[in-house]
């Protein structure tokens, strides 16, 4: 016989061996293999009380909105009892660090800003236009869009006859 076959019929024997010992109720033994030829005893587990069916649960009414706000007050509180606060030097010291903080990030702006704006207005030679003057647009009589005179659809028009203009005044 080869080697597979008696390995396979040995396990298929211990099966046998595991099947009878349960049915006949003996204490179970672990076979510590083919080599050693015994076998040794295991304490067996005692066996679990069964568990009795639990009740059901009486399903508990629902806290009003007000217990359950009051809760939460409670629990506040509790969470505010737990908080390390500082003393008031460092709230002044904190304090002073957040002001300067602020100060030197609005200056950095500010210069960043204006330092751009130069840059920009160098690059593209736009030292003589103003934002606030008026930007003759095509189609637009008075200059500026939806002025009047501009975009018919603003009440504008065109004087003398034109498109959009009014007749007859």
């Amino acid at each position: 016989m080869p080697k597979k076959d008696k390995k396979a019929q040995k396990k298929a024997e211990r099966r046998e061996r595991a099947k009878m010992r349960e049915e006949s109720g003996e204490d179970q033994l672990i076979d510590l293999g083919p080599e050693s030829g015994q076998e040794e005893p295991v304490a067996e587990e005692p066996a679990k009380p069964k568990k009795s069916p639990k009740p059901a649960k009486v399903a508990e009414p629902e806290p009003n909105i007000w217990e359950r706000f009051m809760e939460f007050l409670r629990e506040v509180d509790i969470e505010r009892k737990k908080v390390n606060w500082p003393s008031i030097d460092e709230a002044w010291r904190s304090t002073w660090v957040v002001v300067f903080t602020i100060v030197f990030l609005a200056a950095f702006m500010g210069v960043a800003s204006w330092g751009f704006n130069a840059f920009t207005t160098r690059l593209f030679g736009l030292d003589n236009v103003s934002v606030t003057e008026n930007v003759n647009v095509p189609g637009s009589s008075a200059g500026l869009i939806g002025g009047p005179g501009g975009d018919e659809e603003a009440g504008g028009g065109s004087p003398e006859g034109t498109p959009g203009g009014t007749e007859g005044e």
